[in-house]
Parts: structure tokens; sequence; C-alpha cells
């Protein structure tokens, strides 16, 4: 199943640097040059803005490896800015995110406010990107569970999947850093409910109730619920879902 990350067909490359507010390519009027020891603030904008728009013209014109180059052995921030602009261009799908962030990062970190102001939306993106593959991912293992037998089990196996994800954290630890609060609602809204819902819609509440009180007074298994005590296992599996 292809995950289409919301991030490429939400922001277009327009309102990816509308957002970041002060770089637009070719929609300003060179500004005029100032001695940088005694430009304002707004003039090293406009400075920075145009050397950008600079570097935009030379990557789009040339080839890849020279614009690139440009940013990874000469240290150049506006081109590593210039190539972030270059592969969203590509609107490739899933969008290149992560290199994005790399190459505007590097920007930042040398000093370009640009860039700076475009990381946290690269950075919102990737966590929506995130966020939408855990929920397919739940989704289409929920899927695949309906087509194997026996059902009641598959699907029972799924709710357990999904309350030891919430109980010992077991998951988005390799992703965008989350606060505790973060990946709890993620772990219900994408794992849990989803595989508890089906479960109950399928079997009924009642067969829910019965399975639950059993699976938790049953003996300690390593790898399984059951690891917890009592309490918290029947505290997980009784979480409600809208």
């Amino acid at each position: 199943m292809k995950v289409v990350s919301v991030a490429a067909v939400t922001f277009a490359i327009g309102a990816l640097w509308a957002c970041a507010g002060e770089v637009r390519v070719n929609q300003q009027t060179p500004a005029p040059v100032t001695p940088a020891a005694t430009a304002t603030p707004e003039q090293r904008d406009a400075a920075e803005g145009q050397a950008i728009r600079d570097a935009v013209t030379v990557c789009n014109e040339g080839d890849d490896a020279t614009c690139k180059a440009k940013c990874n052995a000469e240290n150049d921030t506006n081109y590593c800015v210039a190539w972030a602009w270059k592969l969203r261009q590509r609107n490739l799908i899933p969008a290149p995110l992560v290199e994005e962030r790399t190459y505007l990062k590097k920007a930042c970190d040398g000093g370009n406010q640009s860039a700076c102001k475009i990381v946290p939306v690269i950075e919102q993106q990737i966590d929506a990107a995130d966020n939408e593959r855990r929920a397919a991912e739940a989704r289409e293992r929920i899927a695949t569970a309906r087509s194997g037998p026996p059902r009641v089990d598959v699907l029972w196996d799924d709710v357990n999947v999904g309350a030891i994800k919430l109980l010992f954290g077991e998951v988005g630890r390799d992703l965008v850093p989350q606060t505790e609060a973060q990946h709890r609602k993620a772990v219900i809204d994408q794992w849990f409910c989803p595989a508890k819902k089906a479960f109950i819609s399928e079997f009924g509440s009642a067969e829910y109730a019965k399975r639950a009180a059993d699976y938790c007074n049953s003996p300690p298994e390593n790898g399984s619920l059951r690891r917890a005590n009592q309490a918290q296992c029947r505290a997980v599996l009784a979480i409600g879902c809208p």
C-alpha cells in the first residue's frame, strides 16, 4: 500500500516559502548593496534573499552536482537553501522531507536566517507525514489480518499488540521526538483503538470484555501484555475509544 505524504500534496512550493516569510524567487527587486557593518536587519534580510534567488537561478539552470557541491564542499549556505528548493520543485511523492531538512539545517547552522525560518515548517511536515504513515500501517495491518483465519484470534492479537505498544512504549522512538502525551495519543489513535474497534465490530463488546478478563487473569508471558501486572493489563484493555 503506497502512502502519499500529507506534505507532498498540501504544501506547494510557493506556500512553503511563503510560510517562512522572506524568500520568494523572482518576485522581488534586487536590494541596493549596503556595507554589512552598517546594514539594517531589513537590508541584511534583503541581501540574503537576493543571494538565495541568485543561487536558485544558478541551480535551476545548471547541473545538480555543481549546485550540491557549492553547499557541501564550499559551505555556501545560499546554495544549501537553493538545493532544498530544487528538491521541493520536483514534486516527488513522497516528498524528500528529511533531505530537505538536512540542507536547510546546514544552511541555518551556517547563519542563514531564511533557512532558519523554513526549518520549523519542514519539521511540521515531517511530523505530519510520520503520523500519516503510522496510521496507514495500522489500517493496512488490520486489513491484512481480516483476510486470514482465525478471525477472532487475529483481531485479538492486534488488540494485544496495540496495548503492548501503549503500555511499554514500543513505538515511535526512531521517529520525530514526541512528548509522552503525544506518544500515548498517537498509539491510542493509530494502533490500539483501530484494533479494539475492529474486534468489537465483528465479535461484540461482551466477547471483548470476556477475552480481556481471561487474558489478564492468565499467567504472565514474555512478549505479551501479560508480562504486566493484572491491574495494568485490565486498565490498558479498558481504555475507551471514540
